[in-house]
């Protein structure tokens, strides 16, 4: 047997106080409705007023406690004015004008009766009440139904609550849809992103940062002296096995302390098997070699510089000798780590290359919260990006990733959109972290990925379908990021999608184009 899947709405009834007896008359319709037509249509509605659906609290105005109890969270609204027009709140002149007021502009239906003849004894007019009333009819910004008495006012509610029933209904169709971003507004279709990083603003930084210092290194020639040659004692703040030996000369403290300081991979490019010299002069010329910058013959050459003190990490570091052997030492020590930063990058932003990053957003376009919220996007397998394939396996850059991801992931406009993805914060780890345990900095690169992409990656027929929960639901005419922005190795004609919540009852499917 299939099931027949029945939505609740609630039907606030706002009227003056001279007009109860309709009030009366209008949840009778209601309820007569629900019975009658309700389960075939799939649609039921719950009367509320505030005679009978509000209680007594301490607050600003009474209107304001309505408000609050029972006009924002209704779905429809069914005014009815008989001779009175209303009591005036602090906004408005009629409490019933407040709430349609509120109503229209969250976007809900508002249907409006206007009793005449005798709905309303003669005794009980008041004229001033009754020219405000008739103003506001004439003033009406749309259409209205009237009504003469008590019973035409229950056919007609019954035959309108039908006619609202099958709009809602339709309405449901597009009441959560799916969008994506393009930084200003949302997007009835695919818009993407493109970004090269290789030749981005921090490649570039790095890259003239390492070339001035080769330019500082180049540029003063200092002829080697006996003295450098010949073995010195090296004051270390740390005696170990791994630490500076104390017997060497300078070039060679150079590269043991490069070699100490950034344990780097043994490869630079896996995929072309080429070795990563740990010593400063193959790093340089290595660096050198791939981008045809000539180097001095003698560029090593530092003249009687000489440390003074270090220590194992580098924090502390004093060197002897005049300015211009301390300037190029200086630079000698932090060119080969700018470097290794350098080709951690660049295997790094090497997995991002030719791909499109796309922004999703989810909009609640209803007058209802929607709670318990599952979305399905169907994505061709040879477009989509797995995002847990991305990786980091250099120590030396793990730090400065943690602000690549929020950069360029996270959405930092200013719009007004729920930020799903605030709250997901990609916790920075000290350098130590970074220099004495990469497991963890792998690790830590990884849970940020489960972080900003929260879903389950499944695979069916032709697609990848992933599932997104999103338990703490959307507020009302409101919007949330899905996720961080999700990557493609193509855009695809279109994205499919399914979405579920506890709080409609049925499945809103849809696509987005690239147009």
């Amino acid at each position: 047997m299939q099931e027949t899947i029945v939505t609740n709405y609630d039907i606030l009834i706002s009227a003056p106080s001279d007009v109860s007896h309709c009030v009366d008359k209008v949840r009778e319709a209601i309820y007569e409705y629900n019975s009658e037509t309700g389960f075939d249509a799939g649609v039921r509605f719950t009367p509320k007023d505030w005679g009978h659906d509000t209680m007594p609290l301490y607050r600003e105005s009474a209107q304001s406690t309505i408000n609050e109890q029972i006009v924002d969270s209704a779905d429809a609204v069914i005014a009815i004015f008989g001779a009175k027009f209303g009591t005036p709140t602090k906004k408005y002149s009629s409490g019933t004008l407040e709430e349609i007021e509120r109503s229209a502009e969250m976007g809900k239906d508002v249907l409006v009766f206007f009793g005449e003849g005798t709905i309303v004894p003669i005794r009980n007019i008041d004229a001033e009440q009754l020219k405000k009333r008739d103003d506001f009819k004439k003033n009406f910004p749309g259409l209205y139904e009237t009504f003469d008495t008590i019973d035409e006012l229950k056919v007609k509610v019954k035959t309108n609550l039908k006619r609202l029933a099958e709009k809602l209904k339709k309405k449901n169709d597009k009441d959560i849809k799916l969008y994506t971003y393009d930084g200003n507004e949302l997007i009835n279709g695919i818009h993407f992103y493109e970004y090269d990083f290789l030749h981005g603003q921090r490649m570039q930084t790095l890259k003239n940062e390492i070339e001035s210092h080769i330019r500082i290194i180049n540029s003063i020639h200092l002829a080697p002296k006996k003295e450098q040659l010949e073995t010195k004692e090296v004051e270390t703040s740390n005696t170990t096995d791994n630490n500076i030996s104390s017997k060497i000369n300078l070039v060679q403290q150079l590269a043991k302390f490069a070699e100490n300081c950034s344990k780097v991979t043994d490869t630079l490019f896996p995929k072309e098997d080429i070795k990563l010299d740990t010593n400063i002069d193959g790093l340089i010329r290595r660096y050198c070699q791939d981008h045809d910058i000539l180097l001095d013959d003698n560029y090593l050459e530092i003249g009687n510089a000489c440390y003074q003190r270090c220590d194992i990490l580098g924090t502390s570091i004093e060197l002897s000798g005049s300015s211009q052997e301390i300037t190029k030492a200086n630079s000698l020590i932090k060119v080969p780590n700018l470097i290794r930063q350098y080709y951690g990058y660049h295997r790094f932003f090497n997995q991002f290359g030719g791909l499109k990053f796309v922004s999703f957003v989810l909009k609640n376009e209803s007058n209802r919260y929607a709670e318990d919220i599952s979305v399905k996007l169907f994505i061709p397998k040879d477009a989509f990006f797995d995002m847990n394939s991305l990786f980091i396996d250099s120590e030396v850059i793990a730090e400065q990733v943690k602000t690549f991801v929020e950069d360029v992931f996270e959405t930092k406009n200013n719009v007004d959109i729920d930020d799903m993805e605030q709250g997901r914060e990609i916790y920075p780890m000290s350098s130590l972290d970074c220099l004495n345990n990469f497991s963890y900095c792998k690790k830590y690169f990884k849970n940020s990925i489960c972080n900003l992409y929260p879903c389950i990656i499944n695979t069916k027929g032709n697609n990848v379908v992933l599932k997104f929960e999103l338990t703490r639901g959307i507020k009302q005419f409101t919007a949330q990021f899905l996720c961080a922005k999700l990557m493609f190795k193509y855009i695809p004609d279109k994205i499919e999608y399914e979405i579920t919540s506890k709080s409609f009852g049925h499945i809103i499917k849809g696509e987005l184009k690239n147009n």
